[in-house]
């Protein structure tokens, strides 16, 4: 499934992402959710709904500095216990770092995220819960 992965412009669709997170979740247990954007055009209002109980912890990652799209993605993160984080653009190797302590939070929990000796792990370990 990840090979297919892909970037399409346009739209966002966050809260259809959202929706598909909550769908998996009832099936099988989904210990963590990444989202790595640079925009939102969907209403704050309908984000927060969807993302409201989902039961899944979200890591939203912002590439730019759009203060709006940033203030969203945050209380985003705080409804569903994630952690957000900025990174530049061309930063590929902070990114990796952040998409690594995710998959460490997603293996081992908290504990597992408190042993990774890394920027990305120590930048999400203060915001999840």
């Amino acid at each position: 499934m990840m090979t297919r992965t892909m970037c399409v412009a346009g739209y966002t669709q966050i809260a259809k992402i959202l929706a598909h997170i909550r769908r998996e979740h009832a099936q099988k247990p989904v210990h963590a959710a990444v989202f790595i954007g640079d925009a939102m055009e969907e209403t704050p209002h309908a984000l927060y709904d969807a993302a409201g109980g989902l039961g899944v912890p979200c890591f939203i990652f912002q590439e730019g500095h759009n203060p709006y799209v940033e203030q969203v993605f945050k209380e985003i993160t705080l409804l569903t216990k994630g952690a957000y984080a900025k990174f530049g653009t061309g930063a590929a190797r902070e990114l990796a770092e952040l998409l690594s302590a995710v998959a460490t939070y997603a293996a081992g929990g908290t504990a597992a995220l408190a042993n990774l000796p890394t920027d990305g792990a120590r930048k999400l370990l203060g915001q999840v819960k």
